[in-house]
């Protein structure tokens, strides 16, 4: 890996993968955060994985294990792959390089074991500075990929200025590489055929009574795997049947499904 640039003073602003909201911790746990930074800080750094280890074994960091948990969504998935469960609490921007973001929370993602051993360290910058590594925590990762529902697969968006490839798209795919397994792929095309198959029930049932009207809202809720929901709702996925009919036919509906 080339070596890192030097940090900006902001957190990768730009800096997927499932959109992901992250909440504020309660006061006691971000208290808890505070000082062991400053026990980081104190120690210029020498010790960040004897303290951040001690750190993780304590009552006081459930708080945030918890808030990470809620974050990932009930099925505790993976913020980098969807695919499977989030066992391991990820530094984004690594703390071997950068110990002064050993406990700030906005640096933490659950992601499972694959993911958290396929990234390690690698993380790199842009020409600004900034990390080409996708946040799921900060960015709609639909701003950088594009899906193909025949395929299951997600690949970099084309940007026409340039005539090249997303950077961040393809660098994320590059060192996530859970992101394009034969797994992640399928899955995508399960929940991909789970939703159109709600959407045309839903169609198909000439009355569209109220019942009708929250199966297919549970039925999205049920299957909001990987992301896929927005794709469809914001993005390309708006334009492939059954969501167009119900886009265009269904108007009302079709605004109170639009992701917050």
């Amino acid at each position: 890996m080339p070596p890192l640039r030097r940090e900006r003073l902001r957190a990768g602003e730009h800096s997927s993968m499932r959109r992901i909201i992250r909440v504020a911790l309660d006061g006691r746990t971000e208290r808890y955060l505070a000082r062991k930074q400053r026990e980081v800080d104190v120690n210029k750094n020498s010790d960040v994985g004897r303290i951040w280890k001690s750190a993780r074994e304590t009552k006081s960091f459930q708080g945030v294990e918890n808030t990470l948990r809620k974050m990932a969504g009930k099925r505790e998935s993976c913020m980098y792959c969807s695919d499977s469960r989030g066992i391991d609490i990820e530094h984004f921007w690594p703390k071997a390089h950068f110990p002064q973001r050993t406990f700030l929370w906005a640096n933490f993602l659950l992601t499972c074991a694959g993911c958290n051993r396929e990234k390690k360290s690698q993380f790199e910058f842009d020409d600004q500075g900034d990390p080409l590594l996708i946040n799921p925590a900060e960015a709609d990762p639909w701003e950088y990929f594009e899906f193909d529902p025949r395929t299951g697969c997600i690949t970099p968006r084309f940007n026409p200025a340039t005539s090249l490839e997303d950077a961040r798209a393809k660098y994320t795919l590059g060192v996530i590489d859970t992101l394009h397994c034969e797994a992640c792929n399928e899955g995508r095309q399960r929940t991909y055929r789970n939703l159109s198959r709600a959407v045309r029930a839903f169609i198909a049932n000439v009355g569209c009574d109220s019942n009708s009207r929250d199966e297919l809202k549970q039925a999205i809720q049920d299957n909001d795997e990987y992301g896929l929901v927005a794709w469809f709702m914001t993005k390309e996925g708006q334009t492939e049947e059954p969501f167009c009919s119900l886009r265009k036919f269904h108007s009302e509906l079709w605004n109170e499904l639009q992701p917050a």
